[in-house]
């Protein structure tokens, strides 16, 4: 029973992982599309817990920015699932991992009090790195 269970979930990962996989990639740019998709993925889905926290604080500009995320994130999935254009996805997921700790922060008023939530920007160009492949 729990092999069944771990295959099916595996086999939705798999289908969702690779919304974007065309038959010509190559196995490196398959891998990076589907990294790409499955960390969009869990990052909308952890999001709500920065939502729900802020919320909950009666910071509400503050929550909205991560929703923001959520949502621009789940429209561009969904472009990505039906273009298969990797180079926009990949800049729109890219540019959002680096403006949300920015206009998060500031909404926070300042680096002490957001507790540095702008080092998770650093995660921009690590991810420009892991995503981009030759030219």
């Amino acid at each position: 029973m729990q092999g069944t269970v771990f295959a099916g979930l595996r086999g939705r990962l798999g289908r969702l992982a690779s919304i974007g996989a065309l038959p010509t990639d190559s196995r490196e740019e398959a891998l990076r599309k589907e990294t790409l998709v499955l960390s969009a993925c869990l990052i909308t889905a952890l999001a709500v817990v920065w939502v729900v926290t802020y919320w909950a604080l009666g910071l509400y500009l503050s929550a909205a920015i991560p929703f923001v995320y959520q949502v621009v994130s789940v429209i561009n999935l969904s472009i990505f699932a039906k273009t298969k254009r990797y180079r926009f996805f990949r800049a729109c997921e890219l540019g959002l991992s680096l403006a949300l700790p920015f206009f998060l922060q500031l909404s926070l008023g300042g680096f002490v009090s957001s507790s540095g939530v702008i080092l998770w920007s650093f995660t921009a160009p690590l991810g420009a790195l892991l995503f981009s492949g030759p030219a």
